[in-house]
């Protein structure tokens, strides 16, 4: 299972987090992200990585249907 978390870039990426986000349960194929917080970080200047941006824009699209 994976966390989707706000985390400094300056910081570990084992460290300390900002916020949590969601998490994502690949072996069950189960995926829980915050819209609201996502885009209020993504706002303020967060930068996603590559996998978190593609599963984030799932998300975004299995939701709207």
């Amino acid at each position: 299972m994976f966390l989707f978390i706000v985390i400094n870039s300056k910081s570990h990426r084992e460290g300390k987090y900002i916020e949590k986000l969601g998490f994502y349960n690949f072996k069950l194929n189960i995926k829980f992200i915050n819209i609201k917080k996502t885009l209020f970080w993504l706002n303020t200047g967060a930068k996603p990585t590559k996998t978190f941006s593609k599963l984030f824009n799932e998300h975004i699209k299995f939701n709207k249907k």
